[in-house]
């Protein structure tokens, strides 16, 4: 029963992680999995070959970063005409939630997964 009830929780867990936008709080639930997060973009930089959408906080307090590759860029460039436009808006992104160095963090590769919330 135990197992069938840890079972039950992890299926519709799972199932409102692909449905339904989370809080960047909630991001570690989420860990490896497939979601849409939500926060106020609080600082966008630009990295070697990468540019960082920092969420609900400044590096290293933020909750969770949108990673940019420069191969992908010019994509969200057309779109955005500039990343630092998002600076105080509330973005969400959908990818599979991964850790680096500490950090959360969903790499974006395609403009349709990252949008601004009104």
């Amino acid at each position: 029963m135990k197992n069938v009830l840890f079972a039950l929780t992890f299926i519709s867990t799972t199932i409102m992680a692909a449905e339904y936008p989370i809080e960047t709080y909630k991001a570690g639930l989420y860990l490896n999995q497939e979601t849409t997060v939500c926060g106020r973009a609080v600082e966008v930089t630009k990295g070697k070959k990468q540019t960082f959408i920092n969420i609900d906080g400044k590096y290293p307090n933020q909750k969770i970063t949108f990673l940019i590759w420069d191969s992908n860029l010019s994509e969200f460039l057309n779109k955005y005409s500039s990343l630092s436009t998002l600076t105080n808006e509330r973005v969400c992104a959908k990818g599979k939630i991964i850790k680096y160095k500490k950090q959360f963090q969903i790499i974006v590769n395609e403009t349709k997964n990252m949008w601004v919330k009104p």
